[in-house]
């Protein structure tokens, strides 16, 4: 017996209300928010390759609200209050798992930047620590806190509220409860070109063929400059390499990320 579809294959209509560029978090968050906050269900999103498949399914899945700046804090910790009752709405396990995230720093510079963020947190009603790498063994015993290695541990910036949630299963779960709203999702299906006349988006054309919409919405993460260029826009976006080990599995060791 085959297993269930999470969501609904729908063929390319001609028009929709609106058209999401990217079948990640971001792209498939808006869609489902759209249609069930506001009512906006005639909605397509457009992914080149599979759902997940960029951003969304690369990274290392730590969540938190400790940023640098009041504003990114409040809305990033708005974000973090979201998956216990997002979870039950859309009736699906990200694994979100509230451990906690500890930074460890190695240099005046970092220390004095979590300094900074963690103030910034404290300020706007996050809980947020600066501790010395005694605390951080405490926290962490397997830690290495001595002098004689490369990069030694001067101390930690420790967020209780952060932790981590698989994102693939973010990217199911969005893509489940959009469809359920009447959300199209287009796998697939490569953006060529946005139409543009007079000043106002009109659509965007596909390798399946044109669609006519009057909202744009561009989610492709580090490729979003390049999209916003076919509508003559110039966003100061770089996509940048950055790295993570990936280990043979291990008994757990780590009680914050």
């Amino acid at each position: 017996m085959g297993s269930k579809r999470l969501w609904k294959k729908t063929g390319l209509k001609k028009s929709y209300d609106a058209v999401m560029i990217g079948g990640g978090i971001h792209g498939l968050a808006a869609a489902y928010f759209l249609a069930r906050d506001h009512g906006i269900t005639n909605v397509a999103v457009i992914e080149r390759r599979y759902i997940g498949f960029g951003g969304s399914g690369r990274n290392t899945a730590i969540v938190r609200a400790n940023q640098r700046t009041q504003g990114n804090v409040r809305l990033y910790d708005e974000g973090l209050k979201l998956w216990a009752t997002l979870i039950r709405e859309l009736d699906f396990n990200m694994m979100f798992y509230n451990c906690g995230n500890l930074n460890t720093l190695h240099s005046e510079a970092a220390m004095g930047a979590a300094r900074l963020a963690v103030c910034t947190a404290q300020l706007s009603g996050v809980r947020s620590e600066l501790l010395d790498r005694k605390q951080c063994k405490e926290l962490i015993p397997a830690l290495n806190i001595e002098d004689n290695i490369t990069y030694p541990i001067l101390g930690g910036m420790y967020h209780p509220p952060g932790g981590i949630v698989r994102h693939d299963a973010v990217a199911w779960a969005l893509a489940k409860g959009a469809s359920r709203y009447g959300v199209h999702i287009h796998q697939n299906t490569e953006v060529t070109n946005i139409n543009v006349e007079k000043g106002k988006v009109t659509g965007i054309i596909t390798n399946k063929g044109t669609l006519k919409s009057p909202r744009v919405l561009i989610c492709a993460g580090g490729y979003g400059a390049l999209l916003a260029q076919m509508a003559g826009i110039k966003l100061p976006i770089h996509p940048l390499t950055i790295q993570a080990m990936v280990t043979q599995p291990l008994k757990p060791i780590l009680n914050h990320v």
